[in-house]
């Protein structure tokens, strides 16, 4: 998993805060925005004497209030600063790792008048200096960090048994769960069955959980091909991170994550959430719907797109329904709901609990046929335009939808009705309709005292 090992670069204008471990604006310095895992015997040696670097240190224990609440660490980091950063010195020695951790670097030019080897560096951006966290301002350009400084990773050995330990301890912790699912799934199997894996919010963190995940989609995804099923695809609905940090780093995570899923070796389809714009608490490097397009959905023309499986005569559309451009956010453009019905087949509305429904008199405005509930609500829109189904009743369901599915011309015979009898109502007509029946109601009371009930949902 190439998550654990980020690109070895250090993005200028940042230095650390000392206090706090976190990366801070600054200038005459740059510093690694990720975090990188380091092993006994790995080194630091630095390349170029023109720099000098410190390093700080941050211990793999999580703070619990990331586990059990809703709180968001900055800097998406599920680590531990030990705050040794303030006892070190700025260095051209070499630096080596004593302990398993985590670790960033910070770089800076040495001073042109004449300095000492080491000089005094109680922090790469002065305390009382920093102009905020690194998610308080975009990011300006990042460069390699292997022409300054090298890592040299000095324990492969230790490295390779760290990784199987991890592995068996996942297979310790994940295997009941993991058998029980092959077993549900074996178990449910047709010749019509459809199978996806599908996960949402995964939120990558540093020190996180993502590794669990993925080692565990990877070991169901085998061991149910080694009982014959076949996946259909991967659906990820969305929020990949929490959209905290710079762009860049955004970037990194989520392609790592995709190769990850990548190596699954099967169609992989992406909804986007409201955290994939890059946008969560202020964050000033947040991405634009092209930006977004280019990151989660390669490929596509639009953030919301519709993919055919023809073999299982089945159209699947994945939305778009969230915009932190707008004041009101959540919900679908005009241009996405007028895309949708232009693309849908028919529609099938199987709500139980309606009032004045507008996915009803939208559909019927495009000509689509309308499966829907037989309530009273639904029959007030429609009359006889549309189709009604019973609506506790899953077999009346699964027979309409299957007679119009593979009867096509009854389908169009269907729409060519609601293109001549169907007239769609405005809401300046509804608001006159309502007005003219509340006047008449005023008018026709005769009683003292009256109760106009009204649903005003």
């Amino acid at each position: 998993m190439r998550s654990t090992w980020p690109e070895w670069k250090v993005m200028e204008g940042y230095g650390i805060d000392w206090e706090s471990g976190a990366a801070v604006t600054g200038e005459g310095s740059a510093c690694t925005l990720h975090f990188y895992q380091a092993f006994p015997g790995d080194m630091l040696r630095l390349l170029d004497q023109e720099y000098e670097y410190a390093v700080a240190v941050y211990e793999k224990k999580t703070d619990s209030r990331y586990l059990y609440t809703y709180d968001y660490e900055p800097e998406e980091n599920w680590t531990t600063y030990n705050g040794a950063l303030s006892r070190k010195e700025f260095s051209r020695g070499t630096y080596v790792f004593q302990h398993n951790l985590y670790f960033r670097v910070v770089i800076r030019r040495q001073p042109e008048t004449e300095a000492p080897a080491t000089g005094k560096a109680g922090t790469p951006a002065e305390k009382g200096t920093a102009a905020g966290t690194a998610r308080h301002r975009a990011p300006e350009k990042s460069m390699q960090l292997s022409r300054i400084l090298q890592w040299e990773k000095g324990a492969p050995l230790r490295r390779e048994q760290y990784i199987q330990w991890k592995e068996a301890r996942r297979g310790r912790l994940f295997r009941e769960e993991l058998e029980e699912t092959v077993r549900t799934v074996q178990a449910q199997q047709t010749d019509e069955t459809l199978n996806f894996l599908v996960m949402t919010d995964n939120h990558y963190t540093v020190n996180g959980t993502w590794e669990d995940t993925a080692s565990n989609l990877r070991r169901v995804t085998e061991e149910l091909r080694a009982e014959g099923v076949e996946l259909d695809g991967f659906i990820h609905l969305g929020d990949a991170t929490d959209g905290m940090v710079p762009g860049e780093v955004t970037r990194d995570y989520v392609g790592a994550m995709q190769e990850d899923i990548a190596a699954l070796e099967m169609p992989f389809y992406y909804v986007l959430g409201n955290h994939d714009s890059n946008y969560f608490r202020g964050n000033p490097d947040r991405f634009s719907g092209e930006q977004m397009r280019e990151l989660y959905l390669p490929g596509r023309e639009r953030n919301y797109y519709e993919q055919d499986l023809e073999s299982r005569r089945l159209r699947m559309f994945f939305l778009d329904s969230f915009d932190p451009g707008e004041n009101v956010r959540y919900g679908f453009s005009d241009q996405e709901l007028d895309w949708l019905y232009q693309n849908a087949k028919f529609v099938v509305l199987a709500s139980a609990w309606e009032g004045w429904s507008l996915t009803l008199p939208e559909a019927l405005r495009y000509h689509k046929l309308v499966i829907a509930s037989d309530v009273a609500p639904l029959r007030e829109v429609a009359g006889d335009l549309a189709v009604y189904a019973d609506t506790f009743d899953p077999f009346d369901w699964a027979e309409k939808i299957a007679y119009y599915d593979n009867n096509d011309g009854e389908r169009e015979r269907y729409e060519q009705r609601l293109e001549k009898d169907y007239r769609p109502i405005s809401w300046e007509d509804c608001g006159q309709q309502v007005s003219e029946i509340l006047h008449r109601l005023d008018a026709e009371t005769v009683c003292e005292q009256n109760t106009l009930y009204m649903d005003i949902t």
